[in-house]
């Protein structure tokens, strides 16, 4: 479409003739005239943004509105000459219109089509797989040249509702059974065309944990009485298999070195303490549990005067899951806990069970004084530090959990102010056994490279009784694991202090620059 229009604005001529000259007319004539020869082009980038550059051109031309025909009512945009236009625009067929405005405000009017049309999405990658901690769980993502979002279709449901992610964005779905899945995805861009393909997929299912239970807590051990774990000492002479007429088929099993109780055949199991246990001072019934297949377990202590009270445990398939039951539940039900004998385990006929850390504890007499490695995790043990000239460490959520350490839990050190050796030391419960173990390490998450780092021991009561090494960190921003050469030191005195000294020999100032991250302090070969 090419339209032009030239619009005159009434002039009362002969009064401007009045006082020219006859040599002035063709000036005169040319001032009265509106733009002309206009055009209109278009450069529209190639990389679905919808950015579209306009030129207009007109001679006679001191002014440009623009109006870009993808809005009613619009008003219009007024652009000096040469000045640089560009708008984005939806993919679509748009009429824009030019109006070229003269010096003296005569106007010229061109209207030109215009079609935004996108590339589609190319070059999909797909990564699919199953989940290697979660049974059942299909982890999808993709990429693609001019995708924007993608439909993910796990094909294990009628009418499915897509599940939407971003370039590079995983997403988890859990099925119900293992077997082969169409597995479609969509991906999208800024148009209307799509990119669509559709795969066939093996989903799995795990018949036993590929992980152990998680580590218990370091609880003082007179707050536990531990029945089956390898974090405590178990009452002796437990029996886990007693004769009871059960079809339960009981197995102890290692699953990454760590014991771990397996019931197959489920319909009921008991076990019988090594000898009378009195829970009364005790506050919870702690048990790991990991199941595929059963959807209901009950777990019974059993009093010798009070017989067996239960409590039902909420499954969730595939994982681990820990359960902390307050012994309230079962002395509400009327069950005495100062001569408990017996646990007996109720679930699904049939199912599979795996079970570890069997123990009663109470939290009030929890350890507090930390021992290697201090990784800044345990919810009972108090890290208490001690700051000196200028350095000041508290114990946070991990700000950056990435690479070598997505921990929650890490020590911060700001050095301020003070003294060129400004740091920081913690108290150990016990001194280091050095005899065999000659190197330390310690995660580090730094502003800069080439920063110092000073790990020290000293002697609980003399401080003139110490080692130390000191290396730089060869990374900014990120986290490094530096190895700090003991293989020097006198493994007959006691060291029981450890002492943080960064950038050893400069003063801080408190600034980012001065701060430091540090994580999981250790002893190795």
């Amino acid at each position: 479409m090419r339209i032009l229009k030239i619009w005159l604005v009434g002039l009362s001529i002969p009064l401007m003739m009045a006082g020219c000259s006859e040599e002035e007319g063709p000036i005169l004539l040319d001032y009265l005239m509106p733009p002309s020869g206009l055009e209109l082009m278009f450069d529209i980038t190639q990389d679905n943004s919808g950015l579209v550059t306009l030129y207009p051109n007109a001679e006679g031309a001191a002014q440009y509105r623009i109006y870009f025909g993808d809005v009613e009512n619009e008003d219009p945009s007024e652009y000096a000459v040469n000045q640089e236009i560009s708008h984005r625009y939806d993919e679509g067929n748009y009429s824009v219109k030019m109006v070229a405005v003269g010096i003296s405000g005569l106007t010229s009017e061109l209207e030109e089509s215009l079609t935004v049309s996108y590339l589609p999405p190319q070059n999909l990658q797909i990564n699919v797989e199953n989940d290697p901690a979660i049974s059942r769980q299909v982890n999808l993502s993709a990429t693609a040249d001019y995708a924007t979002v993608f439909d993910f279709y796990f094909g294990d449901q009628a009418d499915e509702e897509p599940a939407l992610a971003l370039p590079g964005e995983t997403v988890s779905h859990l099925y119900d059974l293992p077997g082969e899945y169409e597995i479609r995805v969509v991906a999208r861009g800024g148009g209307e065309a799509t990119l669509d393909t559709t795969f066939a997929f093996l989903v799995t299912e795990f018949s036993e944990p590929l992980s152990a239970a998680p580590d218990p807590p370091a609880l003082v051990a007179a707050d536990v009485i531990s029945i089956f774990s390898d974090a405590y000492d178990d009452v002796p002479d437990t029996d886990f298999n007693p004769d009871w007429g059960q079809a339960t088929l009981v197995s102890t099993i290692s699953i990454d070195g760590n014991a771990t109780l397996k019931y197959a055949s489920l319909n009921y199991q008991g076990t019988q303490f090594g000898s009378t246990v009195d829970a009364s001072v005790m506050e919870f019934l702690h048990i790991d549990l990991w199941t595929m297949d059963a959807t209901q377990v009950s777990v019974y202590p059993i009093s010798i005067a009070s017989g067996e009270k239960s409590v039902d445990l909420p499954i969730v398939a595939g994982e681990w899951q820990s359960y902390d039951i307050p012994l309230s539940e079962f002395t509400d039900q009327g069950l005495s806990l100062d001569d408990l004998h017996q646990f007996k385990f109720v679930g699904t006929e049939g199912a599979t069970i795996f079970l570890d850390n069997l123990y009663f504890y109470k939290e009030s007499g929890t350890q507090v004084v930390p021992v290697l490695p201090l990784d800044f995790e345990s919810a009972t043990i108090e890290y208490t530090w001690n700051d000196f000239d200028g350095g000041s460490v508290t114990v946070i959520d991990n700000p950056q959990p990435s690479g070598i350490n997505s921990s929650g839990k890490v020590a911060q050190m700001v050095k301020s102010a003070g003294q060129t050796w400004g740091g920081s030391w913690i108290a150990l419960e016990e001194p280091i056994d050095f005899s065999s173990l000659r190197t330390m390490t310690m995660k580090v998450y730094a502003p800069r490279s080439g920063a110092k780092v000073l790990l020290k021991v000293e002697n609980m009561d003399d401080s003139g009784i110490f080692f130390e090494q000191e290396v730089s960190t060869t990374v900014a921003e990120a986290w490094e694991e530096l190895a700090f050469d003991y293989s020097a030191i006198n493994p007959s005195e006691s060291y029981q202090k450890v002492v943080i000294i960064f950038d050893n020999g400069t003063v801080g100032d408190g600034s980012d620059n001065f701060t430091f991250l540090f994580d999981d302090i250790a002893q190795t070969n």
